[in-house]
């Protein structure tokens, strides 16, 4: 940010008159989250080289970082008084003077975000000026400027230049475009991420969906490999061990060679292996149409997925439908419902009577149901572990169940209930009792 932007953002901060910070928190890898008054949000964005600070038209949602530096800024940064707002030493670093009253003493302290292009961080200091914390750790070997936990903090060196004037003239309008801007163009480059990680998974799944034998076919391969192991049978004492190719005659009188896997040492073994063959094949003609729907459901999830991926409006509502995978997950043994992880809670998604069924038949008395109301629609559960279930999650799952239900733009109320309330009738149809009405409004 230029010099000139931030005075102007620090002067309408400190117009405001804010009394509390009621909190603060980071609420992406380098963005601030500040509310002050229980009312007014704004965010720095401390990314390196590209620092910003902008206002949403909605709070962000919560990220749970566990990291010592966030630890300390929520237990020891949030529902303090401030006490003052104003850039240091005429440069581009923005302090915000906090102090908080405690059982024996008054504690005062300050956040300061320095928007110093590569060095660009957010400090968090005691009374006396120590580092308590800090986004970025700075060593001697990367700075003359050390920034650790313990240490006086040293001033910013000042460089020999004058700032130049970008001036504002609104400067509400200004950090709502910050957003905008910003928002925008992360937004198409997750799109893009996104969308391509999907075109490959479709790629593959379409490539194994027309690899699929007919079971004429199958059925044809495995009376073959049932002939072959016959003859293999009829000549049982001419064959020599440990061969992988006979050369053979059929009961016919025509040549047949016969290719093995491995090698081994009678040939009975070898005939075993060739009805073992026959047996799979004839099993996989008998199945084929369970693997074709499987596949089949598998296509259209992904090409769905995709197409809501590519009307989504933010960033929020992409890592939604396909998060960034931060961590393992169990692998768990293939269902018919799918399985996202939302807010780091596991929430699943039936989209056929077949995987509804199964879905209600896995979960447990306390996790919550979704349904749409009057109508059919994906069944959605949140597995609810015993724990409580947030607001903002009870939303995200309720629109979940939209977004795969219906295709047209409208309100739609959606219903939801624990699962000990929905009782299974024919097939996956369900009678559900004591529940609750959200409204989602889809675009």
């Amino acid at each position: 940010m230029y010099y000139s932007q931030l005075v102007r953002i620090v002067d309408y901060l400190n117009d405001q008159n804010f009394k509390t910070l009621t909190s603060i928190a980071r609420v992406d890898q380098n963005i601030i989250e500040l509310c002050f008054d229980r009312t007014y949000y704004v965010y720095f964005d401390m990314t390196k080289g590209a620092g910003t600070i902008f206002t949403m038209p909605h709070p962000a949602g919560s990220k749970n970082f566990q990291a010592a530096f966030d630890t300390m800024l929520q237990k020891r940064f949030g529902r303090a008084n401030v006490t003052g707002i104003a850039l240091v030493d005429a440069d581009k670093v923005v302090r915000i003077d906090l102090e908080t009253k405690g059982a024996y003493k008054l504690e005062r302290r300050a956040v300061q975000f320095e928007f110093t292009g590569k060095y660009t961080n957010v400090i968090l200091l005691d009374d006396k000026g120590i580092v308590l914390e800090a986004l970025r750790h700075i060593d001697a070997r990367n700075s003359s400027r050390v920034v650790r936990p313990g240490e006086m903090l040293a001033p910013v060196p000042k460089g020999n230049f004058v700032f130049k004037e970008y001036p504002i003239v609104d400067v509400q309008a200004f950090l709502a475009d910050n957003y905008t801007s910003k928002h925008k163009g992360v937004l198409e480059t997750l799109k893009k991420v996104r969308i391509a990680q999907l075109d490959k998974q479709l790629h593959k799944l379409l490539k194994e969906r027309t690899k699929l034998l007919t079971p004429d076919i199958l059925e044809a391969q495995a009376q073959d490999y049932f002939k072959q192991a016959e003859v293999v049978l009829a000549n049982i004492y001419a064959i020599k061990p440990y061969q992988t190719k006979l050369e053979l005659t059929d009961f016919e009188g025509q040549a047949l060679t016969v290719t093995l896997e491995k090698v081994y040492e009678k040939p009975s073994d070898m005939a075993h292996e060739l009805f073992t063959k026959a047996k799979k094949q004839r099993k996989k003609a008998q199945h084929l149409h369970i693997e074709e729907q499987n596949l089949d459901a598998r296509i259209a999830f992904t090409s769905q997925l995709r197409q809501l991926i590519e009307a989504a409006t933010t960033q929020e509502a992409i890592e939604t439908l396909l998060p960034k995978q931060v961590k393992q997950r169990k692998k768990e043994p293939p269902k018919p419902y799918e399985v996202f992880w939302i807010e780091d809670r596991k929430v699943l998604l039936g989209r056929h009577a077949k995987a509804n069924q199964a879905l209600l038949e896995d979960c447990k008395a306390n996790d919550v149901w979704f349904h749409l109301k009057d109508r059919p629609s994906a069944h959605v559960v949140i597995v609810s572990d015993k724990q409580k279930i947030a607001p903002s999650l009870l939303e995200k799952a309720a629109r979940l169940c939209v977004d795969f239900s219906v295709t047209s733009p409208g309100r739609y109320s959606v219903d939801y209930t624990k699962r000990k309330e929905v009782h299974l009738q024919e097939g996956a149809n369900v009678l559900y009792y004591n529940y609750e009405t959200l409204l989602i409004d889809k675009a």
